[in-house]
């Protein structure tokens, strides 16, 4: 009876152990918001990875990278993540890459030289400007006012809508504007890159010229006029 009972409280320990093993492993290894910036839960880490619906996103839409850790200042100068955040307006300075997920912005967007910007699911109260900016992306988000890019690298415009005008001059990357919707003017400009202008609604005219390539795409609805390279799309 004595040999049973030592037998049975060996395979109790044993078991026990095991399972308390399992949980250790279990909160150091599994936490869904390891890595992830501050404030961000699970949640905000798939929004930030998926901008568009699975199946659905372009084959030329800007490759997604992992959130930086937050490091915006109450300024509103952002070099990293903000999600689901209210703020005034922000300035990304030179150099900086900054992310912002399910973010209302109040006012305008400044983007520095050399910088980046993914305004992905969120909303500008105002312009989103960039000067010699490295790229600038808007995926499934709102514009009250213009957006305006200038001698910068690549820009995309999917799955959004802008208030005012779009106007890309002299940049040099790739450009796309697909599946989106202008409520002013759509003009591409002396810009180096390859244009995709795709599958857009643009209440006011579509303007391109002195762009090398000539701009691609088609499926557009234009209220106003078509001119220069773009008066077939």
């Amino acid at each position: 009876m004595g040999a049973f009972v030592r037998t049975a409280l060996v395979v109790l320990l044993a078991a026990c152990l095991g399972v308390g093993g399992y949980l250790i492993g279990s909160d150091r290894g599994t936490d869904p918001a390891a890595g992830s910036p501050a404030g961000a839960g699970a949640g905000a880490g798939t929004a930030a990875g998926r901008t568009t619906p699975a199946g659905s996103e372009p084959s030329d839409a800007p490759a997604r990278r992992a959130l930086p850790q937050q490091t915006t200042t109450s300024a509103g100068r952002c070099n990293g993540a903000l999600v689901h955040e209210k703020v005034g307006e922000v300035t990304v300075p030179d150099g900086a890459h900054c992310v912002l997920v399910a973010t209302r912005v109040g006012s305008n967007i400044s983007v520095g030289h050399d910088a980046s910007l993914e305004l992905v699911k969120s909303t500008a109260g105002g312009d989103v400007e960039a000067e010699d900016a490295r790229s600038v992306a808007v995926t499934r988000s709102g514009v009250s006012g213009n957006l305006q890019l200038e001698g910068g690298g690549s820009a995309y415009l999917v799955g959004s809508h802008v208030d005012g005008d779009v106007e890309w001059q002299d940049q040099h990357g790739h450009l796309v504007v697909r599946h989106s919707s202008v409520g002013g003017n759509l003009e591409a400009t002396e810009n180096a890159g390859d244009v995709t202008i795709q599958g857009t609604k643009v209440d006011g005219d579509l303007e391109c010229e002195g762009n090398r390539p000539a701009p691609v795409g088609g499926d557009n609805v234009v209220r106003g006029d078509r001119n220069g390279q773009c008066h077939s799309l």
